[in-house]
């Protein structure tokens, strides 16, 4: 099988629920389109920083079933075992969404504060609150620190809206 080659800047990294690197962001070289790379589950560290030029051998994202939307930009995954996350301490936070998170199918599933805290809302919770960049947002849920550094918070209430429920 032959496999594309991505070539591109990183733009921003996507974060797992469970606080790991789930992929990358890129703006392709050749169009400037974004495009989506994601990573083995949990790699837990970015592989470029952040504006870092990259060239990657990637294969299309197969689509995740009916329950999963299109995405926002095409999905790829690296051609190359988690552990379910622990509950986490209740928290209450405060910030201004610096930028969107995306899962692995493409959707918005969070948002990454000012403060460098990653809120997971899962793509429901998401389109329940329509979170935007430079909302301000007060969130309570469950916080446990994340593998790159800074905490994930599992929502359960975003701006008095429930968005809580099972983890997936």
């Amino acid at each position: 099988m032959t496999h594309e080659i991505l070539s591109g800047v990183v733009t921003s990294y996507n974060i797992s629920p469970r606080g790991g690197i789930e992929g990358m962001l890129l703006s392709r070289d050749e169009d400037g389109e974004t495009v989506q790379v994601n990573f083995p589950p949990d790699t837990g560290i970015p592989l470029a920083a952040i504006g870092q030029a990259v060239t990657i051998a990637v294969d299309p994202e197969p689509h995740h079933g009916p329950h999963h939307h299109e995405g926002e930009h095409p999905v790829y995954h690296v051609v190359g075992g988690a552990t379910e996350p622990e509950d986490g301490e209740p928290t209450t936070l405060e910030g201004a969404v610096k930028s969107l998170n995306y899962a692995r199918h493409g959707e918005v599933n969070g948002v990454v504060l000012d403060g460098g805290e990653f809120v997971h809302l899962k793509p429901d919770g998401v389109k329940r609150v329509g979170l935007k960049i430079g909302d301000r947002i007060e969130v309570v849920g469950k916080a446990r620190p994340m593998m790159a550094g800074g905490r994930v918070v599992e929502a359960s209430v975003v701006n008095g809206t429930k968005v809580g429920g099972k983890k997936h």
